[in-house]
């Protein structure tokens, strides 16, 4: 027998074993007997039944006011102790809360130390792409090397910093170099210029003085012949006349001849302003190509990636609902378009497309 463990139900537990005796088999319907001892067996069956199922709804009753009893002091005792508790749930909230504040705060702070040092290399590799004077280079080394790496402000990048900064020390003072050989043979072409524009203007003077001079020689030449003219019935007259007549030829030959040193002396002014042009224009060629050879890896990766810059801004098919998106993306692609536009008209890319006259050739 199965012990149970309500004592209200226990007269109905015992009554199992007698009842699993006698009514385990059902009785054969088909006959007045057996179904006359089925329908009694089925009535006490359900007398059982009924029993079991009143005593149920009154034990579920009395349970139920007793669950409610239960239920209504626990959440007294409930409420006190969420009461207590809360405090100390605030207050853990409170720390949590503060020590991932903290953190969050730390690492901001760490991320725009690293962003600054970042932008502080980055501003220091740009400074060999801009083509200036030996000032501004001047100025740039300065500041360059103003930058201490180990300082203490560029902790764990002191090392990067330091080779940067090397490196672009390297790189400025060459370009100083480049620059004053530049600034240099420009003042002595224009040095030269000058020279050769006064040496022409003292040439120009001294062929107005020969101009000048033949055209007083001319005109008393001219007025001797005048009168020589008259004179010509005198013999004595005459003779002095033709005289006079090969002197002024003679001073023609000689004011020739002066002539001809004169145009001897420009055809060689002009001769050596020849010879210096083409040995500023070879200098300039041979400096165009180094620069052109230099830059020549360097010219196509940027025209490569301007050319995708370009394609990326042409084929872009982002389509957004807002007025204000579209301006953010519209002002993106234009600084896009401006980078692209930027490389193309960099020293850097342009020396690629200068043609020499040799190319020509």
């Amino acid at each position: 027998m199965m012990k149970t463990e309500i004592k209200e139900y226990s007269q109905t537990a015992l009554a199992l074993d007698d009842l699993k005796k006698r009514l385990s088999t059902v009785p054969d319907y088909s006959n007045t007997k057996g179904y006359a001892e089925g329908e009694e067996g089925r009535k006490e069956l359900k007398g059982y039944r009924v029993a079991l199922d009143k005593k149920r709804k009154e034990l579920g009753a009395e349970a139920r006011k007793h669950l409610e009893l239960i239920n209504g002091e626990a959440k007294r005792i409930n409420n006190v102790i969420v009461g207590l508790e809360n405090p100390f749930i605030e207050a853990k909230k409170a720390e949590d809360e503060k020590v991932e504040r903290i953190k969050r705060e730390e690492a901001e702070k760490e991320q725009r130390r690293v962003e600054a040092i970042e932008s502080t290399i980055k501003w220091m590799r740009n400074l060999v792409f801009v083509n200036r004077t030996p000032v501004s280079i001047g100025e740039s080394i300065k500041q360059v090397e103003s930058i201490i790496p180990d300082d203490g402000s560029y902790d764990e990048f002191a090392d990067a910093v330091s080779h940067v900064k090397s490196d672009v020390l390297i790189e400025l003072n060459s370009m100083m170099d480049d620059a004053a050989k530049r600034v240099k043979e420009a003042a002595r072409v224009a040095d030269e210029a000058a020279k050769q524009k006064e040496q022409r203007k003292v040439l120009e003077a001294q062929q107005a003085e020969i101009d000048r001079q033949k055209a007083e020689q001319q005109a008393a030449a001219d007025e001797e012949a005048e009168k020589l003219a008259k004179e010509r019935a005198d013999f004595e007259a005459e003779k002095e006349a033709a005289e006079k007549v090969k002197r002024i030829e003679a001073e023609k030959v000689a004011a020739a001849k002066r002539q001809e040193e004169i145009d001897a002396a420009i055809e060689k002014q002009k001769a050596e302003e020849a010879e210096a042009e083409k040995k500023r224009m070879a200098e300039e060629t041979a400096r165009i190509m180094a620069d052109r050879d230099r830059f020549a890896d360097d010219a196509v990766q940027l025209i490569v990636f301007s050319d995708t810059i370009k394609i990326l801004v042409t084929n872009s098919k982002i389509e957004l609902k807002t007025s204000e998106a579209r301006s953010v993306l519209d002002g993106a692609m234009n600084l896009l378009m401006q980078a692209g536009n930027l490389i193309r008209s960099s020293d850097v890319v342009q020396s690629s497309d200068i043609k020499l006259e040799e190319d020509a050739a």
